[in-house]
């Protein structure tokens, strides 16, 4: 009975994104604990693996676009209890499996070149992160200019501090008081040899109530 249960709402989990309307909430559940299972064998009963596998195949047939990118929300949204919890890699076995399914979904683009960076994958973290910025609907994600400070940072952990002044001066066009933005544009200022600009930053800094500056023009401004 408890087998037929998850059938059935795993068919109506399916049902709902071939219809094109929001999956019922325990079916995504059921769904992701699905994953749980293929991906990293977390669940204890083995009975639902042949289940599983065969749903989760047909799932990856030619499907629409509302499907697709239903099934790449599932894999998105799965994959913040990894991020919460510092598994990294776990968690982008979940984020190349939804943007296999949705290119278009910034958010995805956002998280794996994240988690990249918290990889040490610098190149790879940029990479995704130009994918988040490029997409079309990127001007209508909220949180790009988090994408652009990030796509900075590894920029700069990647030595290429030209670029990562490029992302730093975007950002600080929109909000010129921010003191993190300033702080951080100021080490690639420092490491391109332009003190001077560097010195406007911590004294911005300062001036905004951000002490951190002080030292840094005690010991590189004249």
């Amino acid at each position: 009975m408890i087998l037929m249960g998850i059938i059935i709402k795993l068919m109506n989990y399916k049902s709902s994104i071939q219809a094109g309307i929001e999956p019922p909430l325990y079916s995504k559940k059921i769904l992701k604990r699905a994953m749980n299972h293929i991906l990293f064998k977390k669940e204890t009963n083995f009975l639902l693996i042949p289940i599983i596998y065969l749903f989760l195949v047909s799932c990856g047939g030619t499907k629409s676009r509302t499907e697709r990118r239903e099934l790449a929300k599932v894999y998105l949204d799965s994959s913040d209890q990894f991020l919460d919890e510092n598994k990294y890699e776990k968690a982008l076995v979940y984020l190349n499996k939804a943007s296999s399914f949705d290119t278009s979904l910034v958010e995805i683009y956002h998280l794996k070149g994240y988690t990249n960076l918290k990889l040490r994958k610098y190149q790879a973290a940029i990479n995704d992160l130009t994918k988040a910025i490029e997409t079309k609907r990127s001007k209508e994600y909220s949180y790009l200019w988090e994408v652009y400070h990030t796509r900075a940072l590894a920029f700069q952990l990647n030595e290429q501090h030209k670029e990562a002044l490029i992302d730093f001066n975007h950002i600080l066009t929109e909000d010129s008081t921010s003191t993190r933005f300033l702080f951080d544009r100021s080490s690639s200022l420092i490491m391109l040899g332009d003190t001077m600009k560097a010195c406007e930053d911590w004294r911005k800094m300062i001036e905004l109530g951000d002490h951190r500056g002080v030292s840094l023009i005690n010991e590189h401004c004249k």
